[in-house]
């Protein structure tokens, strides 16, 4: 009777091991399926809250931000019809755009945050419901988990710099009689009114007040007739009010100061712009925009118009104020030398608003020699890490005038200087050239090609897409 009695006994305890371990094994299958499920919910927000940022245009709709988060909670696992999806983001009154009512959150606005300009935020909240396994057996059917994830897309101080030499007009034959307006209200100047056109668009394509804008133009010299602004009235006023400048024929002596595409100056603009008014927090970009080769620049540390190539030459030898040794950027030389030219000028401007500060080690080739001794005096400088976007336009860049007299000449010299500066504002190293051996006329890394004006608008769409993104939170 006792046997048997301890017999009952062990099966009782037994059994109990038995339930015991079949709850320790669900609970750890199911701890499993929970842990994994909030690793796949908070991946699958933070890449939902990335790609509305990459979304955050001024043409986007509210239900066009939506069905993004809702596709890259699908691509990462997440059945969006499941999980409760809740974006946010501050939502200003017009004329800022883009306009979502539905998603509007005070919380997220400039006013309620310790920043004092207003930033491009998406706040994504999501709720999914997780089925247990096991843990139903002691009546725990479920459990909600959350996650949620701040993106930002990035706010933009853009510098739009523009070729206003007078070969913007080449098309019209009637400079300067083309913007006199006794003659022609408004200007007929061709391709520059297109262009006039395009680069207002494009203005149109940013999200103000979020994103600030600075106009520069260039031809014997460099302006800045508006410095960063959120202002797109103002903006688009003064792209409406650029004219061409005059353009003197080179004299016998002497065509430095005659010229008129000193892109060396209108990135020297650019510079100014962003130091005096660019914010810390947002991303400096600058677009480019030229229809022929560099021709005209100022020596940094005296400041008189560098024309090396005209010594000693007849005065029809082109390009002018080249320096005679290639006029490639694999040639290039210090301002302190005898046959620093234009195009050096301009990439040493690229060097200083492309490469990365100077603290960081990764520079090479001329970027790191141009933070090192590029300034008058040899103080090292930082680079101000700008994203740079170069346009040549037209077939002056691949076909300019090129008279090989006693020195090597390159008539694409428009497009390798344009394609150099590009490099540079992809990632601060001139030498990692994602243009290298691709043909003339190519769309490559930063830099575009337009055959014509009317070609620009795709051009410009595209750079505008093309702004970078990071999680805050």
């Amino acid at each position: 009777m006792r046997m048997r009695l301890q017999r009952g006994q062990a099966l009782i305890l037994i059994a109990l091991a038995f339930l015991g371990l079949v709850a320790f094994i669900g609970l750890t299958v199911d701890a499993g399926i929970l842990f994994i499920q909030i690793g796949h919910l908070r991946r699958a927000v933070d890449a939902a809250g990335l790609a509305a940022a990459s979304q955050y245009l001024s043409t986007t709709t509210e239900s066009q931000l939506i069905a993004t988060m809702k596709e890259f909670l699908e691509l990462n696992g997440i059945d969006p019809e499941a999980a409760s999806l809740d974006p946010k983001v501050c939502n200003l009154s017009p004329p800022s755009l883009p306009q979502f009512p539905g998603l509007h959150d005070p919380s997220l606005c400039q006013e309620n945050n310790p920043w004092d300009y207003d930033r491009k935020l998406i706040r994504v909240k999501a709720e999914l419901t997780v089925n247990f396994a096991f843990l139903p057996v002691i009546g725990l059917r479920s459990v909600n988990i959350k996650a949620e994830t701040i993106a930002e897309a990035a706010s933009l101080d853009l510098v739009l710099v523009i070729d206003t030499s007078q070969s913007m007009a080449i098309d019209s034959g009637d400079f300067p009689d083309c913007q006199d307006p006794l003659i022609h209200d408004p200007p007929v100047c061709q391709p520059f009114e297109e262009v006039r056109d395009s680069a207002k668009r494009f203005v149109n394509q940013m999200s103000f007040p979020y994103d600030h804008v600075s106009i520069v133009n260039f031809d014997v010299e460099g302006y800045l007739p508006q410095s960063l602004t959120d202002d797109k009235a103002q903006i688009l006023d003064v792209i409406d009010d650029l004219r061409l400048g005059e353009q003197s024929v080179p004299d016998s002596d002497d065509p430095a100061g005659h010229l008129s595409t000193s892109i060396a100056s209108g990135l020297d603009q650019a510079a100014e712009a962003l130091e005096n008014n660019g914010r810390d927090t947002s991303l400096w970009v600058v677009v480019l925009l030229s229809d022929g080769a560099a021709n005209q620049a100022r020596h940094p540390e005296t400041l008189e118009y560098i024309c090396p190539g005209s010594v000693g030459e007849p005065t029809w030898i082109k390009p002018y104020c080249a320096d005679g040794d290639g006029d490639t950027p694999a040639t290039r030389h210090t301002y302190d030398d005898d046959l620093y030219d234009t195009n050096d000028a301009a990439m040493d401007l690229a060097d200083l608003l492309g490469c990365y500060q100077y603290i960081n080690d990764d520079q090479s080739g001329y970027c790191e020699d141009f933070l090192d001794n590029y300034q008058p005096g040899g103080l090292a400088l930082d680079g101000f890490e700008a994203l740079i976007f170069t346009i040549g336009m037209g077939d002056k860049m691949i076909n300019g005038t090129c008279d090989p007299y006693a020195r090597t000449c390159y008539e694409d010299l428009g497009e390798r200087v344009l394609r150099y500066i590009a490099a540079v504002g992809d990632d601060g190293n001139p030498l990692s050239d994602l243009c290298d051996g691709k043909p003339q006329k190519t769309n490559c890394g930063n830099y575009y090609f337009a055959e014509t004006a009317m070609d620009l608008d795709p051009v410009f769409s595209d750079i505008a897409k093309r702004v970078y993104t990071r999680i805050t939170h």
